[in-house]
Order: structure tokens, then C-alpha cells, then sequence
């Protein structure tokens, strides 16, 4: 239907007035008005349908004229009822109301679906009191409904997706009147900025991970599309940066800028820390264990520090019950908890140091003796065990000692503030 002119009482609509137990597709009405702003007493107003109950489905409509009245008014229809569905329908026409129950899509749904659908166009009262039960998507949605997959990107809109509702909202987005608005607090529905629209987020969110294509958005180019459309270009998420997003599948690296990515707010701070997946002590007096930092970025004024957490406490092989202490050397300096064992700055060279860990001299010995068929008897603390019996300190001596996975407690902080990005390394307890 295109440029034509419908008046009346109750129940109008570009395509039909009242419908029940059937099916409309495909209809289009442009440059449509339906209604008179002058009548105080029309009700089931709608640019493709006026109202519909029973069994009825609206799918892949659109409208881009006009609709005011009085009640029950929406630029795709004006009363949905029970077992109704209206899907994948946009609309980008303006739909005004004299008192209530007027929306972008639907005016009011009871018991009725409304998914996948968009609104871009004004949604108002005749003055600023007049008007109540009024949203981007519905005016008055009751309960056992639905609203799911849709958005609302007329900013002025009082009620970004419903004007009054008691049923259920998932996966909605709208733009609120105030760019640096936190968004609502209605589970399902969440504010989005223009440049948010724009950069396809809000499509690839709509669309899901539905193989069957439903919403896409052209994002570079002449064609350029600021918002979702319904059977768009195909949107992809950017890695690594999921704040990026593309018509094609590519990798979108992060855009840094006063230490974080301008798009998904990664912080600027990456480094690569390597320590050793274990440290054996065996025989030898010393065991060593390198770490090295490499591949800094830190903000100029940030350091990145390493320090070592105890207590020092290894076990034998084997042989949970039987441990002891030892010593963390850094060259001559012996190391204490929160010792720095290494610092590193941005656009340094790779840095190294070469922790050397003090086997001790003797072990106490605790629990039950290790060796098959030895009866001693012997006591916890330091001490030789009795002969013949080859347990306490000869097993903690010649014993190969266990990998110490806790050895050290490695973190990173910058200024007093835990590093955000921290990734699990190996032999790193975090």
C-alpha cells in the first residue's frame, strides 16, 4: 500500500482492520496515514493491520507512514491477542496517541509474541499529559507475552521498549535519551549508543548464534546502515578485540588510546612473564630457576613488579609426610615474602633473574617410616634414625625431591592495583 489515506472509528489498517486465524506477509505501507488527530473516540488503529485475535501471524512487514488516534495504536498493528505472532517487522513511520496503549510496533499485546522486530520511528503523545502506556515496541504488553530480538532506536521515546508490561523481555536494546546513560534496570532490555548501533554490536547481538540469518547490518562502504536490518549483511565479532566488529570473518586488533582499546576497554597492559612449571632440589646444594620478562607495555608511568610469596616449604617425593624448609637466594640476598625478584617498565629489553634455591642441611622427619618391613620407632624432629632403618634424614638427603608447584606465589601489580589481565602461566599460582 503506498500514499494512500484511512479514517474511520475503530479497527483500520493499510492492509486489513480485523483478522482472526490468519496470516499476513509481505505487506508493506509507505507513506501511509492512518487515523485523524482531530478524533476522540477510535480505538484498533494499525499501518498494516487494525486488530487481530486468535491464531494470527504478522511476519516480514513494514511500514513507514503515519498513525494517530486514541487508543490502541501501532504502526504495525494495534492489538495483538492470544496466540499471536508478529515477527520480523520494522517500522520507521511515526505513531501518535491521544491517551494510551500505543507503541512502535504493536499498541497492545496480550498473550501474544512480538520477536524480531525494530522501531525507528517517533513514538509520542499529543501533548506532554495526555498520553499513557507507550514504548518503542509496545504500548501495553500483559501478561503470558513475549517481546524478544528487538530493538528501539527512536531516542525521544519515553519507554525504550514498553510503555507498561508484565511479561517476559530477552535480548532488547534501545537508545536512551541520554548518551551517558547506564541503561535500564528491566532484565532483558539494555541501553545502546549510536555508536554502538552503528558499529554492528547491536546486530550481532540480535542475531544470536540463529544459523538462519535474521538480522545484519552493512557496516563500511556507501551502503553503509547505522542500524540492524532485518535480512542485512552478515555481522561478525572481531578478535581479539571483541569490541570490533566486521562483514567479514577478520582479525580486528585492539585501538589503544590513554591505556585502554577505544572498543571493548581492554587495558593497555601486556606482558609476558615466564617462570618455571617446577623446581626439583635434588642432591646437588643449589637448585636454580630462571625467570625472565619480556614484551612489556605498560602505561609510561606504570611498573610491572614480580615478587615471591612463602612459606618455603617443600616435600618429599613420594612421601607427603616428610618436609622441610628452605631458603630462596637472589644472588648473595636471601629472599622473604614479598621479596621483588624482578621489576620491568615499558620499552626495557627482555629482563632476566636467576633465583637459586638453598636444599637444607637436614630435615625433621613426621609420620610413618618409608622403607617396607622397618619397625623403628622413630620420633618427629631432627634427628638420625636408628640403624638399618634408611627414613627421617637419609630419605630426606638422597630422596629426589618433589616438584614444588607452590614454591612461589608470583603476582602482578602496578602502583599498588592488581594488573587486570593477569593470565595463568605456567607455575603461576593466581
Amino acid at each position: 500500500m503506498r500514499d494512500s489515506a484511512f479514517n474511520g472509528n475503530n479497527y483500520i489498517g493499510a492492509v486489513c482492520g480485523y483478522i482472526k486465524g490468519g496470516t499476513i506477509k509481505n505487506c508493506h505501507a509507505v507513506g501511509t496515514t492512518i487515523g485523524d488527530s482531530d478524533r476522540d473516540d477510535s480505538q484498533y488503529w494499525g499501518g498494516i493491520v487494525g486488530c487481530m485475535t486468535g491464531n494470527n501471524v504478522v511476519t516480514d512487514c513494514t511500514n513507514s507512514g503515519t498513525v494517530s488516534g486514541c487508543w490502541n495504536l501501532g504502526d504495525i498493528a494495534g492489538f495483538a491477542g492470544t496466540n499471536t505472532t508478529v515477527q520480523r517487522c520494522f517500522n520507521s513511520g511515526a505513531v501518535t496517541g491521544r491517551y494510551a496503549r500505543f507503541g512502535g510496533i504493536v499498541g497492545q499485546i496480550s498473550g501474544a509474541r512480538v520477536q524480531d522486530c525494530g522501531n525507528t520511528g517517533a513514538v509520542s503523545e499529543f501533548t506532554s499529559s495526555s498520553g499513557s502506556q507507550y514504548g518503542g515496541i509496545v504500548g501495553l504488553a500483559e501478561s503470558d507475552s513475549t517481546i524478544q530480538n528487538c530493538y528501539n532506536a527512536n531516542k525521544n521515546t519515553a519507554a525504550k521498549i514498553c510503555g507498561s508490561y508484565s511479561c517476559d523481555l530477552f535480548n532488547c536494546y534501545y537508545l536512551p535519551n541520554d548518551t551517558g546513560s547506564s541503561g535500564s534496570t528491566v532484565t532483558g532490555i539494555t541501553a545502546k549508543t549510536a555508536e554502538q548501533f552503528a558499529s554492528g554490536e547491536v546486530a550481532y547481538l540480535l542475531q544470536g548464534n540463529r544459523a538462519e540469518p535474521v538480522w545484519g547490518q552493512t557496516l563500511t562502504g556507501a551502503s553503509k546502515q547505522n542500524y540492524p536490518v532485518l535480512n542485512g549483511a552478515k555481522v561478525y565479532q572481531g578478535t581479539p578485540c571483541t569490541g570490533r566488529y566486521s562483514n567479514t570473518k577478520e582479525e580486528l586488533k585492539h585501538d589503544y588510546h590513554d591505556g585502554k582499546c577505544i572498543y571493548c576497554g581492554e587495558p593497555e597492559i601486556a606482558y609476558t612473564v615466564t617462570i618455571p612449571a617446577e623446581v626439583t632440589l635434588g642432591n646437588a646444594a643449589n637448585a636454580k630457576a630462571t625467570i625472565s620478562a619480556a614484551n612489556v607495555t605498560l602505561p609510561t608511568d606504570k611498573t610491572l613488579k614480580v615478587t615471591v610469596n612463602g612459606p618455603f616449604t617443600a616435600t618429599l617425593d613420594g612421601y607427603n609426610d616428610v618436609t622441610a624448609s628452605y631458603k630462596i637466594k637472589n644472588g648473595n640476598d636471601e629472599l622473604t615474602t614479598d621479596s621483588a625478584v624482578l621489576t620491568a617498565q615499558s620499552g626495557e629489553t627482555a629482563k632476566t633473574t636467576t633465583l637459586t634455591f638453598v636444599k637444607p642441611d637436614a630435615a625433621p622427619y613426621a609420620g610413618g617410616c618409608p622403607l617396607t618391613g622397618c619397625r623403628a620407632n622413630l620420633r618427629r624432629g631432627v634427628g638420625t634414625p636408628p640403624y638399618g632403618c634408611r627414613g627421617g634424614i637419609y630419605a630426606a638427603r638422597e630422596f629426589m625431591w618433589d616438584a614444588v608447584r607452590r614454591l612461589l606465589f608470583f603476582f602482578q601489580h602496578w602502583a599498588g592495583h592488581t594488573v587486570e589481565n593477569v593470565s595463568s602461566l605456567p607455575g603461576m599460582d593466581v
